[in-house]
């Protein structure tokens, strides 16, 4: 199924969803994979980041932070992704993601995807994000957190195994 169809129907589906989740939920998503999701090998590799894309549009638009994120003019950005493949995807099927913010600090957000076909965990992937406003390089965190509700000084500790990963965007950073 193509990219951009699976996109809208990942918002048609949190639009209609029966209720939002928090932000210390999971968010779970459910594709039918085509033929051209599949190579020789198995689930085709570029196939793993569009789906973990897929799962932090679902994750941000149930969580309310989608709709905030469009008000506000903001933009979200990758910053960083790890993909690790933990199984050979069992033939054709049914593809289980589960998406969780695990952390994030005054700049960044970090995201776990869980994927699986019929109960096979497959891969796991780690991304790491952050909000971007044109013109201005501040960071956002506190304001989409205050724009929630919540309390914008809140911080949720970023897991150890993002250390590396957060260590390296921060040596590419020139300024702020």
């Amino acid at each position: 199924m193509d990219l951009f169809l699976r996109l809208v129907l990942v918002l048609l589906r949190a639009a209609f969803a029966k209720e939002r989740i928090t932000l210390e939920e999971t968010a779970e998503l459910n594709f039918k994979l085509g033929r051209s999701d599949w190579s020789d090998g198995g689930l085709k590799q570029a196939r793993y980041s569009s789906f973990a894309d897929l799962g932090v549009v679902h994750f941000l638009a149930r969580s309310g932070v989608l709709s905030v994120v469009r008000k506000k003019g903001w933009a979200p950005l990758l910053a960083a992704r790890e993909v690790e493949v933990l199984a050979t995807a069992p033939g054709r099927g049914s593809l289980d993601i589960e998406t969780r913010l695990l952390g994030w600090d005054e700049r960044y957000t970090c995201f776990e995807h869980r994927m699986s076909i019929d109960g096979t965990e497959i891969a796991r992937v780690r991304s790491v994000g952050r909000l971007a406003e044109k013109g201005n390089r501040a960071p956002l965190i506190a304001k989409m957190l205050a724009a929630l509700g919540r309390d914008p000084e809140e911080k949720r500790s970023v897991p150890a195994d993002f250390d590396e990963v957060m260590a390296a965007i921060s040596a590419t950073r020139t300024s702020d």
